[in-house]
């Protein structure tokens, strides 16, 4: 499976990216020029992830995390604890934007997703997803 990294508010590119390349981004999300990352898998689609802010009322940094089939449809990885009805701010790709906190995870969801889709290029049923 052919695979493209496309990470940072400057667009950096890695063809071929390894495991560990995608790791390292995913954890540099949040910090300055770096709110978003965009993993494709060619011919199946891509997952992409987005903020890292630190949301002082949840102590912890939040993730918007959606995958984009070839049709261009759209999944959501969803926080089962979330709040429906909270919504929270997130900078992605240099944009501030809000989100319903059932749309907002953390790390860990973030990097079991990015780990499964990298290796399988499907969506982990361990994780919820609408």
């Amino acid at each position: 499976m052919s695979k493209k990294l496309i990470f940072g508010n400057d667009k950096k590119i890695v063809e071929e990216p390894t495991w560990e390349d995608v790791y390292k981004e995913l954890n540099r999300l949040g910090e300055p020029g770096y709110s978003f990352l965009y993993l494709e898998t060619k011919g199946i689609g891509s997952l992409t992830a987005g903020g890292g802010n630190y949301i002082e009322e949840k102590e912890e940094k939040l993730y918007h995390v959606s995958f984009f089939d070839l049709d261009a449809d759209s999944t959501i990885l969803l926080n089962p604890e979330g709040d429906p009805d909270e919504i929270h701010s997130l900078i992605i790709d240099d944009r501030l934007g809000d989100f319903f906190e059932e749309h907002l995870v953390g790390l860990p969801a973030v990097i079991k997703a990015f780990e499964h889709f990298y290796k399988t290029g499907k969506l982990t049923d361990q994780l919820n997803w609408e």
